[in-house]
């Protein structure tokens, strides 16, 4: 019933008497006037049309605490609710804790066992889902709309209440250990750009464990105090999607708010100031059976907070890239610079794309390259110089319209998600203390011109990039110094 065309039942949002029937065909037996269901069909209900407007408005209601809760209605049978809070590895004391935390976000507590726990959420018709990033960390329940409430004391109990029992505790390590020897080249690119753009700093740790860290030292005692001492209600976000606000307001006061740890507020963020560096990996991954080597350039930018996020945001849009070989069958993303200007011409770039680091207050964005080994010197210096021509090139008119409207066109398709709209309401409330409309959005694309292109671009070169590269061999990979000649810098 859960599945059916149209909710049967009277709610806050479709009325529930079906009219009339009209009558078949003369002629035509009584038992074969109508289907044998217990279906409405939208045409048989009174007034079956989509809510307006305002009821599709983000809402934002802030606790007593300073913990906040946001929401929108999607008006169906699913919702997606949880907490995001600003707690991610920038702020941990032992390596590799708040990727544990991820692990066990979703296990026993002093009332629930994992197993009961496990059965509970599948009674719900719900999905649980924990992931940690370097600035924040999501805790989501998928679920029946109307298990909200049980679903709501499920999520409260476990990030708040977890004991961090030894079995669970062993067998998130076990799971850590076999994520990091199975960890894709793509994501070791990723964690080498971090490190050479802020060495020693918070944004320069690992987000995820590798082999050569040390997990057997990580105790529950880690979890406990990084939980005690950054899980404040002015860090922590309930949002949901598909909910009713009001509803999701007195479950929030109930279970999260009232269970949340009381004590002074927690350090402020810390910065991390980009200095170009070096980070080259040696990485053998049996998915890279041709032994490529993947090198990235990265250039110091804006954070979430500055005026040029979106138009930063745009050039990726703009550079776009992918692989010399695409599974989505041709044509896809052809369009964009890179494979125009780089795949295409260089029989060399087995890869080529544009990838945005973005965090509150700092950015990186990056060329990420992929050859043989041999090449990597040759890709490398052919990706400086294509960069470099934004700087003094205006993009033309026609490329500059259709990277908008592929970087608006994925926003608002990305937003009919739930769990993405779920987690993109928590990070802009943390990081803004609003959520800007479709509409703002779109009208910020909208107003970049290709001399904002170029100004960022040229931003971006008063500082030469960090250079990351990982593979099996390493020994063509441009040095620091002549990266430094390409860009003049001592």
């Amino acid at each position: 019933e859960e599945y059916m065309p149209v909710v049967i039942e009277r709610s806050e949002y479709r009325p529930a008497a079906p009219r009339r029937r009209s009558r078949g065909e003369e002629g035509v037996p009584p038992s074969l006037q109508r289907l044998h269901t217990d279906v409405v069909f939208p045409s048989e209900v009174e007034d079956s049309r989509p809510p307006g407007a305002a009821a599709l408005e983000t809402k934002i209601t802030t606790l007593d605490s300073g913990l906040r809760v946001v929401s929108r209605d999607t008006f169906g049978h699913l919702s997606t609710f949880g907490v995001v809070g600003d707690f991610g590895t920038l702020y941990e004391r032992r390596p590799g804790a708040v990727h544990l935390l991820e692990m066990m976000a979703f296990t026993s507590t002093p009332t629930r066992h994992s197993l009961d726990l496990m059965l509970e959420v599948e009674a719900m018709g719900g999905m649980l889902n924990a992931l940690c990033q370097r600035d924040h960390c999501s805790f989501i329940l998928d679920a029946l709309r109307r298990n909200l409430d049980d679903g709501m004391a499920l999520l409260g109990d476990c990030l708040l209440n977890s004991t961090y029992a030894e079995e669970d505790l062993e067998q998130g390590k076990y799971v850590m250990s076999l994520q990091a020897k199975d960890m894709p080249i793509e994501m070791h690119i990723v964690e080498a750009t971090h490190a050479a753009a802020w060495p020693g700093q918070p944004l320069g740790r690992p987000m995820r464990v590798t082999e050569d860290m040390d997990i057997a030292g990580l105790t529950a005692a880690d979890l406990h105090a990084h939980r005690a001492e950054f899980f404040h209600p002015e860090r922590l976000v309930v949002s949901g999607a598909g909910v009713e606000h009001g509803r999701l307001v007195e479950l929030a006061q109930k279970y999260v708010e009232a269970k949340l740890p009381t004590g002074p507020a927690p350090p402020p963020r810390p910065l991390s100031e980009f200095a170009p560096g070096h980070a080259l990996r040696e990485v053998h991954h049996e998915m890279n059976d041709k032994g490529f080597v993947k090198v990235a350039f990265a250039w110091k930018t804006v954070g979430w907070k500055h005026d040029d996020a979106i138009t930063t945001a745009l050039l990726q849009t703009l550079f776009g890239g992918g692989d010399s070989f695409s599974a989505g069958g041709p044509g896809k993303g052809m369009w964009s610079q890179l494979y125009l200007e780089i795949l295409n011409k260089f029989s060399m770039a087995e890869g080529a794309e544009a990838q945005f680091h973005i965090y509150d207050d700092e950015g990186a964005f990056a060329l990420v390259g992929t050859s043989e080994p041999g090449k990597a010197l040759e890709l490398g210096h052919s990706l400086c110089d294509f960069f470099v021509k934004y700087s003094y090139k205006p993009v033309d008119a026609v490329v500059l319209d259709r990277a908008k409207n592929m970087l608006k066109v994925n926003l608002l398709t990305m937003m009919e998600s739930r769990l993405v709209l779920f987690e993109d309401m928590g990070r802009q409330v943390l990081t803004y203390g609003e959520v800007m409309t479709p509409e703002q959005v779109c009208a910020k694309v909208d107003a970049i011109t290709p001399e904002d292109i170029m100004r960022v671009v040229k931003a971006m070169l008063a500082t030469p990039p960090a250079v990351a590269a990982v593979g099996p061999n390493l020994n063509n990979v441009p040095s620091r110094k002549l990266v430094n000649a390409w860009f003049g810098a001592q």
